[in-house]
């Protein structure tokens, strides 16, 4: 038997998009934020793949299923009537804005698995924590 694909399909990733995508892996992989996955996994998260104005792209992790899955940790957020007494004091203020601050947190072996994503170039598992895992606010604060 043989299976064939319609004329009329579109492949899920624009072929525009697949070089800037490999491109992106390679520097994702060069930093250890991800790693080549070549053996089986238990969860396999799909992904897409935004242009962003600049030219560059955005990896999108879609880990819909794997957050219905996972345990959130909850830690809660002081309020504002908690935190004003201790700044009553302070002379100094500071404002930061970071980028790709997820990936300070390193993740374990276990749950590096549980973070493995599908392209058109083999699977990955992220090292560090990805944006869109339901517990990662929590954790990072």
């Amino acid at each position: 038997m043989q299976l064939n694909i319609k004329d009329t399909y579109q492949d899920v990733f624009e072929e525009s998009l697949k070089q800037p995508l490999r491109e992106h892996l390679d520097e994702l992989v060069k930093l250890e934020v991800i790693e080549r996955v070549d053996y089986p996994t238990d969860w396999v998260s799909a992904i897409f793949v935004a242009p962003k104005p600049n030219g560059n792209i955005r990896l999108c992790l879609d880990p819909r299923p794997l957050n219905k899955a996972l345990k959130r940790c909850h830690h809660p957020i002081p309020t504002i009537d908690d935190v004003l007494p201790e700044l009553s004091n302070a002379k100094v203020f500071t404002k930061v804005d970071c980028s790709n601050v997820y990936w300070q947190v390193e993740l374990d072996e276990e749950s590096s698995l549980l973070t493995t994503f599908n392209t058109p170039f083999g699977r990955f598992k992220w090292q560090r924590m990805p944006f869109g895992i339901s517990p990662a606010g929590e954790i990072f604060q």
